[in-house]
């Protein structure tokens, strides 16, 4: 089996020395995104080439570097497996402690793919349209301004709602457990259809979060807005806005594919993640 690494830049190399040394004594063949390691440990290639020729791709870092790593695999739709070295995460179950456990359920064949919906975007400004993909949200920030912005939703062309906001995120069911919890939106199991409208710190409390179907279209329009607002990917990619920006948000052709193995669930990682279950008051 091919295998390849894409490593946060500030991995512990011993780690990651031992991590693929493993895989090797295991009768895999290893490349590694980056100069983490020299040879013989790894060979380092570009991304392009590694998940061209990979037959597993394996994320080490926290969801930042797995959100990452997606981003490259794009629409290759290879499965990625997560090894979490990071703090709070959602996307990744192995850890340094129970990586050889759980690499040996993989290749024994004791797990199973999640496909992760995708979210693209058509960003029209200045006459040009930039497209992107978020694996899991498009968030528009209001940027420098003290003031909040106004956001013009609408679904499948029909008119939604004016936000009066500090901002608005669009999450797949992924991204849920990301910005768009922080914000006070709902969790979603991740294998749903569906996509969330969670407006930002709004001005009235009858904004509520929205769920809809991931196949409708949404169309932001801004309005009437100051500073240098902005449209962030995965809280990863940047690209200024203006009142005359319209950003198209659908789901993506593609999916992300992500490794489940034995025993683990995403019920179970709420559960460790958020302290579901204990008893938190003091005594």
């Amino acid at each position: 089996m091919n295998i390849g690494i894409f490593c946060h830049p500030g991995i512990d190399v011993v780690f990651l020395k031992e991590f693929v040394s493993f895989l090797k004594k295991s009768g895999h063949e290893v490349t590694i995104f980056g100069n983490a390691l020299s040879e013989p440990e790894g060979r380092s290639q570009e991304p392009g080439e590694i998940i061209a020729h990979a037959d597993l791709i394996v994320s080490v870092g926290g969801d930042g570097t797995l959100l990452r790593t997606a981003r490259y695999v794009g629409d290759k739709e290879k499965p990625i497996l997560g090894v979490h070295l990071g703090g709070l995460g959602f996307l990744a179950d192995v850890s340094p402690e129970n990586y050889k456990e759980k690499f040996t359920q993989y290749f024994a064949g004791d797990y199973k793919i999640e496909k992760r919906s995708v979210l693209a975007s058509k960003v029209r400004k200045n006459g040009k349209v930039e497209k992107f993909f978020a694996f899991n949200d498009f968030v528009v920030d209001k940027g420098s301004s003290l003031k909040m912005i106004k956001i013009k939703i609408f679904i499948d062309g029909e008119f939604l709602n004016t936000y009066r906001a500090d901002g608005l995120i669009v999450s797949t069911p992924t991204g849920s457990t990301a910005y768009n919890l922080s914000a006070g939106g709902p969790i979603i199991f991740p294998c749903l259809d569906v996509i969330t409208i969670n407006p930002i710190c709004p001005h009235t409390l009858s904004a509520r979060p929205l769920v809809i179907s991931d196949i409708q279209e949404i169309k932001v329009k801004l309005e009437d807005s100051k500073g240098t607002p902005f449209l962030s990917i995965d809280g990863q990619i940047k690209t200024e806005l203006d009142n005359r920006t319209e950003i198209i948000i659908q789901k993506a052709e593609f999916h992300l594919k992500l490794v489940r193995l034995k025993e683990d669930s995403f019920f179970k990682t709420l559960r460790a993640k958020l302290n579901w279950g204990k008893d938190v008051r003091s005594n």
